[in-house]
């Protein structure tokens, strides 16, 4: 077994090495089960699961090393490097949280609360860069284009004069373009975590001689987006996920480490008297999750949170998306509320380039060819390319985007004497439809949330004082000699 544990060190330092986004991503998953396996392997002594602990401790602590230290200069690299100082700085926090605990008792509560305030206002702070590097980026090229100035001169100004990680960026996009490539290549290739749809909108409008307009409709987005953001909201969208997890993991070690030993003392107390039906549905649960699912629970979220942060920082390839990016629109495709918003997305991109092909008189078969290069949902280009397929053979436009299943405002649009003011009008609809459910869901989350939190805690508190009740009951009519 130590000679596996030392190849599995080796090989996944270096996978670390070489693709540190990867490395990152599947650590702890990985050395969740190596030490699942080294604590429950019967055929080691206890010097050889030492001996593998001691190297899964080696792997974790290396592969965090070599991915912070790493030397590459990929956007996807600095995101593996920023998630490894957070954890190496959380696992500090671990230990001398731990060494608080064991010196101070229960005062070392209080640390808890600022190390809290800390992270909350450190993430905050990362999600914000994220609408305001786009947004600088597309404004500085709006800004040279419309004034038809140098795209090379303007990016080596604006790399002097920004911050050094925007800075970067400004150098990575101009470095491409003095090398001849196009606008929409350098930023894919200088900005490798830029949204997908810049790229694949900004190659469209190269597309048709539309750059100006594509690169302003983007800026026009990402500010709408910034602005959201930044609008006061009755609660963080993020609140109701939050408040689930960290309720799953508190009810998690109550139902694994209090549960089974408080069930067996209540069963013992009543002597032999039958439990209320919802303390044993609970007990039940508990020793499930307690002796047979404990660890799978562990792993699943782990795999589950490392294949988010791989897709979450990896950049998507519009023109060919990668094995989880057609998973995932698949599975979002499919999955009842989260389609609306897919289709919606998709057919707001699809309208945006078919309104800017249509203003500089393109085909519409070529419009609609363009639109199926975005970055859209692949279920929804399947749809778009059965609508070019039916047009190119002589169907009426209109009639077979309804046949094709694009919904019913698009072919209301087509129909119509002024195509283009009609796909302005649909453009207007979806952009309202999205705003007011993504305002109904968060209102409607938050009650659902408090109800669901509700009704555990109220099954588990059944579960325990019913039970008691019973037995105040029933000592309650025994009569004690003196």
């Amino acid at each position: 077994m130590i000679w596996i544990y030392l190849l599995i060190l080796f090989s996944f330092t270096y996978l670390s090495y070489k693709k540190p986004l990867a490395g990152i991503s599947f650590l702890l998953p990985l050395i969740v089960v190596m030490s699942f396996v080294a604590a429950n392997f019967d055929d080691a002594d206890d010097i050889e699961k030492t001996y593998a602990l001691s190297i899964t401790a080696l792997l974790f602590f290396s592969s965090l090393i070599v991915v912070f230290f790493s030397r590459k200069t990929t956007d996807s690299t600095a995101a593996a490097k920023a998630i490894a100082k957070c954890i190496l700085i959380l696992t500090f926090i671990t230990i001398f949280q731990a060494s608080a605990f064991f010196v101070f008792g229960g005062w070392a509560c209080l640390s808890l609360l600022f190390i809290f305030l800390v992270a909350t206002s450190y993430i905050s702070l990362k999600v914000s860069s994220k609408f305001s590097k786009p947004l600088c980026v597309l404004s500085t090229i709006s800004a040279g284009i419309n004034q038809n100035l140098p795209l090379t001169v303007v990016l080596d100004s604006a790399a002097q004069n920004s911050t050094n990680k925007v800075s970067a960026i400004f150098k990575k996009i101009n470095k491409w373009l003095l090398q001849g490539r196009p606008l929409s290549e350098s930023v894919k290739l200088g900005y490798a975590r830029c949204p997908g749809h810049i790229p694949a909108m900004i190659a469209a409008g190269e597309k048709i001689n539309q750059l100006p307009m594509a690169i302003e409709m983007l800026l026009a987005d990402t500010i709408k987006k910034a602005k959201e953001r930044a609008a006061p909201k009755c609660f963080a969208p993020a609140y109701p996920v939050i408040i689930l997890l960290l309720a799953f993991i508190i009810l998690l070690f109550i139902i694994k480490f209090v549960m089974p030993s408080f069930s067996l003392v209540l069963t013992e107390m009543c002597d032999g008297a039958p439990l209320p039906k919802i303390s044993i549905i609970v007990f039940k649960i508990s020793g499930v999750i307690a002796y047979n699912l404990w660890w799978e629970i562990i792993l699943l979220i782990l795999i589950i949170l490392s294949i988010w942060v791989y897709v979450k920082f990896r950049p998507r390839r519009a023109e060919k998306p990668l094995l989880l990016s057609r998973i995932g629109d698949f599975l979002k495709w499919h999955i009842p509320v989260i389609r609306w918003f897919e289709k919606n997305y998709s057919l707001l991109r699809t309208v945006e380039y078919l309104r800017l092909s249509l203003n500089v008189d393109t085909t519409i078969d070529g419009a609609i060819e363009g639109a199926c290069k975005l970055d859209i949902n692949i279920c929804f280009k399947k749809r778009l390319k059965n609508w070019l397929k039916k047009v190119r053979s002589g169907s009426d436009i209109a009639e077979s985007a309804r046949k094709a299943k694009l919904g019913s405002l698009l072919p209301w649009a087509l129909s119509g004497n002024n195509v283009p003011a009609g796909l302005e009008m649909i453009e207007s609809v979806l952009r309202s439809n999205y705003s007011y459910r993504i305002s109904l869901i968060r209102i409607i989350s938050e009650p659902v949330t408090v109800i669901i939190l509700a009704s555990i805690v109220t099954s588990i508190l059944l579960a325990i004082f019913l039970p008691m009740v019973a037995i105040v009951n029933s000592l309650a009519g025994q009569v004690i000699p003196t």
